[in-house]
């Protein structure tokens, strides 16, 4: 409790929203050595990024469980997060509730480490630019990244010549990000995008060929 007290004082937040988060971690299995470090890191998020505190917890499970942040990073990719978020008006306490789900897909996918962090976060804030709501973001991008491991979506694929799973297996095996090396393929295929039949025959789920528009349309701002 004194802990929590001095905490808040620190960070100007509010004692009883950072017992709350302190207690999300310990409900989930978290050692007193990773909360103590984890709560300071989660404190500090909430404040600069105007976030409830066990939101911003609840983001810190799933950067940790599917991504594999480590304490020593998480400071770095919360605000990743935060910053892509502002960038399209995807504000911290919004994506936070939405985050878990896509991470997880991400962590199937082979995203990992602040990189995978990063390119998460640069996609999902591009898809939101070209979606109507936060939600709808976060549903078409996680729909990509599972169609994108789909035998069907590598069986279209190899009608033009692209090899889904080897391409996304040597860039795994390279270190670089599988989603952003398949796109690139796909990109040089359908002409930036601009090739609907193409789009159409790849992409038969509406939400993955929203977030797949959107990612080609505005590839170079995603790269950057």
């Amino acid at each position: 409790g004194q802990q929590i007290n001095a905490l808040a004082r620190d960070t100007g937040q509010k004692s009883d929203q950072l017992a709350e988060a302190a207690g999300f971690f310990g409900r989930e299995q978290f050692s007193r050595k990773d909360i103590d470090a984890m709560m300071p890191v989660v404190a500090k998020i909430a404040t600069s990024y105007n976030a409830n505190p066990e939101a911003v917890a609840k983001t810190t499970f799933a950067l940790r469980e599917n991504l594999g942040i480590d304490n020593a990073h998480l400071g770095g990719a919360l605000a990743s997060i935060a910053l892509a978020g502002k960038s399209a008006d995807l504000p911290f306490e919004k994506l936070a509730p939405l985050l878990p789900q896509l991470a997880s897909v991400a962590g199937l996918f082979g995203l990992k480490g602040r990189s995978g962090v990063d390119d998460l976060a640069a996609m999902t804030a591009v898809v939101r630019k070209s979606t109507g709501t936060d939600g709808e973001a976060v549903t078409d991008m996680k729909q990509l990244m599972i169609d994108l491991n789909a035998g069907h979506t590598s069986n279209r694929l190899k009608k033009y010549g692209v090899d889904m799973y080897g391409v996304e297996d040597k860039a795994r095996h390279s270190g670089h990000d599988p989603l952003l090396a398949i796109m690139e393929k796909i990109d040089k295929i359908t002409d930036h995008g601009k090739n609907t039949r193409v789009m159409g025959d790849l992409f038969r789920n509406h939400d993955s060929l929203i977030a797949s528009h959107a990612l080609l349309d505005n590839f170079k701002q995603y790269e950057e």
